[in-house]
């Protein structure tokens, strides 16, 4: 089977193209119906990027608080609306706004630069309509990033289709999600003399098993629960058994055989994003989409889970009907309308070819009709109102269905192969002949924090205790004065007088009396870590130290640490800060990937010859280079030693002093000195 454009594709497309503001406040927007047009028109926009960001932060965090809360009111509507007349004021000009509300094309292609696609285009609202209920709108994007060189897919027939349903066990619309997907492509096999789907439905799987399988299916649905990291994109990733599978384990498939040509990953946030830069994860949807995947479709932000359900359910309908992906998206849109969702509808983005179709209109089932508004079955167990966001908690045992089987067994189509006897037993017997190598390999992996700075606050206990404030103030400064050794740590503030001072500070750059040429922009950082400390005694002071991770409210570490009163606290500073600097460095140690191993400017670095590599790290990740301690970086796996020969913002070249030349994707991690 292999993949087809309908005739939509004639004088039925229009493009918005948006580029610029990578240096300066000017985008260049231009709208046009034909791409090979010779000559394209476009506007220099000239916008206040900080106050879109802002309009954005706003949107996104008004339709999370909507969405948890069912979305239902006139006022959310009307609020949303709002917003999206307030987003299409700054971005399109009038004349921009008319071209599109004078449009009778069904499709609309955004062509977006990389930095530009955290803003919500599809939510514009136009002459009365959001441009996602006018158009059948896909997303197409340029960017700086490496695109992976794998393998074209050819789609077989059967295609094969692999659903993941609730692997969390706390979802019961997620269930029924995966039952009925499977139900709709057994109906359409049906009527035929072989298989055009072979479905597997699977819960309990685990971000190794999803590793291992994922490339061997050509649609992948995912039905659960995701999580969205904004200071560490590359974390974010859809909750399974046993952990979470990332959209940088998504990053490192990136090559060798092909991705799935569909992947819908219905879940919260799952299609969210920063914008994206010049290398690592920022998100699933730009994970996967790098990778090779042909479409993605994902949400902005949370969902309930009754209306998500539908949602899917009715976009696999229409798209076994013989409609194309966008179409199928926008019908699956009308219907959650019509049905009288507020706010679900609204969350979806489909990044592709939105006139691509996948199954041809003949070889779909008269069975399927999909209604503006079916009924609503909630299983024993479930809430109508239930976000899929990891705030949701499991249902009691008590309130589980009781005819539920936990086991789930795959389901296959009538003509194909009997997984219940036959297919379980063999992947059982692969699985374990490969368990002892794989459970060590990828739980190593799992385990290794990725690059990106550490940001720590150190703060002290506020109540009295044996020393004086000023004594407590220098032995925090002697804390803090070792934890600066480690590059890929920056401290922030958080002592509550020096917090109101910065607050102060930022907000006097807003004033009218500041000189325009040097007004700045604030952008605090979080504290990913706290250290929080107390001195108390024994027998002798002690300094009692707890590491808490803000992410997850987690107690890391607890250090106890002796004060000698025959010395100053200055020159104890590294007895204060030994065991707790070896904890952050096993902990979260400086790691990357080899991006290249072909060193453009050979020039620069003599001593490279034809042993040199580039990493996907640099000085934002504490990679440093000094005249008499130069980093050395392992490369895992392996015995080579790499030499950091230079250093940029996010990135860095290294030559190999011990061993092999590495290969490109290989993961490298710093190698500390030996005391």
């Amino acid at each position: 089977m292999k993949l087809m454009k309908t005739d939509s594709m004639n004088n039925n497309t229009v493009y918005l193209e948006a580029s610029g503001a990578g240096a300066g406040d000017i985008l260049n927007i231009g709208i046009s119906p034909k791409l090979d047009d010779p000559i394209l028109q476009y506007k220099a926009i000239s916008v206040s990027l900080s106050k879109i960001e802002n309009r954005c932060l706003d949107m996104i965090e008004f339709l999370n608080n909507a969405g948890r809360k069912g979305g239902q009111g006139q006022r959310v509507s009307e609020r949303l609306r709002e917003m999206g007349q307030m987003l299409s004021n700054e971005l399109l000009t009038p004349d921009l706004r008319e071209k599109l509300s004078r449009s009778d094309a069904e499709y609309l292609i955004l062509k977006l630069d990389d930095h530009l696609v955290h803003i919500p285009w599809e939510l514009l609202y136009v002459s009365g309509g959001f441009l996602c209920e006018r158009f059948k709108v896909g997303r197409l994007v340029k960017t700086r990033q490496e695109i992976a060189e794998s393998e074209d897919r050819c789609i077989p027939s059967p295609m094969k289709m692999w659903i993941i349903a609730n692997p969390r066990n706390d979802l019961a619309s997620a269930d029924e999600e995966g039952e009925n997907i499977c139900d709709d492509m057994d109906m359409m096999n049906q009527d035929h003399e072989t298989a055009l789907v072979d479905t597997y439905l699977d819960s309990g799987v685990t971000p190794d098993s999803i590793k291992e399988r994922l490339k061997s299916y050509d649609f992948v649905h995912f039905a659960g629960h995701a999580d969205f990291v904004p200071h560490e994109p590359g974390q974010s990733g859809w909750r399974v058994s046993d952990g979470i599978f990332k959209a940088d384990d998504v990053h490192r498939m990136m090559g060798g055989p092909a991705m799935p040509a569909l992947v819908f990953s219905n879940a919260c946030q799952s299609a969210r994003t920063e914008a994206w830069k010049d290398s690592g994860a920022f998100g699933l949807a730009n994970a996967f989409m790098l990778a090779g995947v042909r479409h993605y479709i994902g949400t902005g932000w949370d969902i309930m889970d009754e209306p998500s359900s539908r949602f899917a359910q009715n976009f696999y309908k229409h798209l076994l009907s013989g409609k194309t992906t966008g179409e199928a998206v926008h019908q699956a849109r009308q219907d959650l309308i019509a049905g009288g969702d507020e706010i679900c509808w609204a969350s979806y983005l489909l990044y592709g070819d939105p006139r691509a179709a996948y199954f041809d209109p003949k070889d779909s089932s008269e069975q399927f009709d999909v209604p503006a508004e079916k009924e609503k079955q909630v299983s024993v167990g479930s809430k109508k109102n239930n976000p899929r966001s990891e705030a949701v908690l499991p249902a009691p045992p008590e309130m589980i269905h009781e005819e539920k089987d936990e086991s789930r067994e795959e389901k296959s189509p009538k003509k194909g192969l009997n997984f219940n006897r036959i297919g379980i037993a063999v992947v059982c017997l692969i699985t374990l002949v490969a368990f002892a190598a794989l459970i060590i390999y990828y739980h190593y992996r799992e385990s290794i924090e990725p690059p990106g700075i550490l940001t720590i606050a150190v703060v002290f206990d506020p109540e009295k205790d044996i020393f004086d404030e000023g004594k407590k103030q220098i032995i925090r400064a002697a804390i803090e004065l070792e934890l600066k050794t480690y590059p890929r740590v920056i401290l922030v503030e958080r002592d509550p007088l020096i917090l109101q001072w910065l607050i102060k500070e930022i907000e006097s750059w807003k004033s009218s009396y500041i000189d325009p040429r040097y007004k700045r922009k604030g952008g605090m950082l979080p504290a990913r870590l706290i250290l929080h400390f107390k001195i108390v005694k024994e027998d002798k002071p002690e300094v009692l130290m707890r590491l808490i991770d803000t992410t997850r409210g987690t107690i890391e570490e607890i250090l106890f640490v002796k004060i000698e009163d025959s010395s100053s606290i200055s020159k104890q500073k590294e007895t204060l800060s030994k065991e707790l600097l070896k904890y952050l460095k096993e902990k979260y140690p400086i790691w990357g990937n080899i991006s290249d191993v072909d060193v453009k400017d050979k020039d620069k670095y003599p001593e490279i010859k034809d042993k040199g590599v580039i990493l996907n790290i640099g000085t934002d990740t504490g990679v440093y280079v000094k005249d008499k301690d130069c980093q050395q970086f392992r490369v895992l796996g392996t015995d080579t030693i790499l030499e950091i020969v230079g250093a940029e913002k996010d990135s860095s070249t290294a030559i190999v002093k011990e061993g092999k030349m590495p290969k490109r994707g290989d993961r490298v991690q710093i190698k500390e000195p030996q005391p």
